[in-house]
């Protein structure tokens, strides 16, 4: 009884409070709290970045291996389209990607949460001579190894261009497809 009645002579009185115009949290706060949650983070438009791609190519597979930084969530570009390669299976840090959206140009987009990730695409080559990679986000560090592909796009300081088109290698005996 006395831990009641301590409860109720110490709780606050809602009507004495706005009665004497001390709402709490008070007005501006929630204005403030408003305004933060609604504007948009200070590094737009530059949310997001990817620092490094390794790229791998087989006769059997194309391999993609992107880190990205993200100060905020963000939706990213990624290279794939539909004039482009586009991979069978998307990871984000060693999960697959539940939800992509692409836009009226044709470009896929992931948003990925605030931190560094590690993203993953991964498909089969084109059956044609060549195969284009799109990169809306250009990497800062881009490196290639690979079997049966020459990659062009790729230069010796790790830069990338816009796209990187691989193309078939084919010995004199093999023959071509077309």
């Amino acid at each position: 009884a006395l831990v009641l009645a301590a409860a109720i002579f110490f709780a606050p009185s809602a009507s004495r409070a706005e009665s004497a115009g001390n709402a709490f949290p008070p007005q501006h706060l929630l204005d403030e709290l408003q305004h933060r949650l609604l504007s948009a983070p200070v590094c737009l438009p530059h949310c997001a970045d990817i620092s490094r791609l390794e790229l791998a190519a087989t006769p059997d597979q194309i391999r993609l291996i992107l880190t990205v930084h993200a100060l905020a969530e963000s939706a990213i570009p990624l290279p794939a389209g539909r004039k482009s390669w586009t991979p069978d299976r998307i990871v984000l840090n060693n999960e697959p990607v539940k939800s992509l959206a692409r836009d009226d140009r044709g470009i896929l987009w992931l948003v990925v949460p605030e931190g560094v990730h590690q993203l993953k695409l991964t498909g089969l080559p084109d059956p044609a001579d060549e195969v284009r990679i799109a990169l809306p986000l250009r990497p800062h560090v881009t490196t290639y190894a690979g079997v049966g592909w020459m990659a062009q796009g790729i230069h010796a300081d790790g830069s990338a261009d816009a796209s990187i088109v691989l193309a078939r290698i084919r010995d004199a005996d093999s023959p071509h497809r077309t």
